[in-house]
């Protein structure tokens, strides 16, 4: 600091509270109006995407040259350019949908039988990570979610055994769930919706133009 101004970080250093609201303020700044359009930002991850190759070249070449322009750089090694398919976030994004990475599907059939309520909430931290994918999950792992209330005793009975192996045959084999179409020639969505006397559920569905129907995400509570 000196009388007539303050010092400025020539980068962001690391630690700073204030990083990621500055770094969302530039990404804002740099891409505010071809986000969602041409890319989608999280951070410092940055992924085009287009319909065709030569709409994916155009969005490319936009994102560089706006990169550019701000003085931004890319590590050239960990760009991925023209994929068919790519991990974002912890998931598999592809022309046929979204699914889980399978390297972290892997760590939860690969998970040992819990022995302490604790162990259970660990198992549900990881497994609920892909819940999105599988229809009727919080009925499938009532007697889990039972274990793990504070006025039971933990008693692991042979329906806890069932009820673990299910749900991790049902992380195993997910289904891939497809992308939404907004364009105007999309056929509408329909939210299917069930209930019982201890589960709520619902399915988001859309039709493809050959009258397919395509699960978008499932929900329960």
């Amino acid at each position: 600091m000196v009388p007539s101004s303050l010092y400025e970080f020539n980068v962001m250093p690391f630690a700073l509270a204030n990083a990621q609201a500055t770094l969302h303020v530039l990404i804002t700044t740099v891409w505010h109006d071809i986000i969602s359009a041409a890319c989608l930002i999280y951070l410092d991850d940055i992924i085009l995407h287009g319909k065709t190759v030569d709409e994916r070249n155009t969005h490319l070449r936009e994102v560089l040259l706006r990169l550019r322009d701000a003085g931004l750089v890319l590590h050239i090694y960990k760009c991925k350019l023209l994929q068919n398919q790519t991990l974002f976030l912890g998931y598999i994004l592809s022309a046929l949908g979204v699914q889980p990475d399978p390297h972290k599907i892997s760590r939860i059939f690969e998970w040992p039988t819990p022995k302490t309520s604790q162990e259970i909430r660990s198992f549900f931290g990881l497994a609920c990570y892909s819940w999105e994918f599988i229809h009727g999950v919080t009925g499938i792992a009532a007697p889990l979610h039972r274990l793990i209330e504070k006025s039971r005793a933990f008693l692991w009975t042979k329906e806890c055994e069932l009820t673990f192996a299910q749900l991790k045959r049902a992380v195993t084999f997910h289904p891939v769930l497809s992308l939404s179409d907004i364009s105007e020639s999309a056929r509408e969505f329909i939210l299917d919706t069930d209930a019982s006397n201890t589960v709520i559920g619902a399915i988001l569905f859309q039709f493809t133009a050959y009258d397919e129907e395509r699960a978008i995400t499932f929900a329960a509570l």
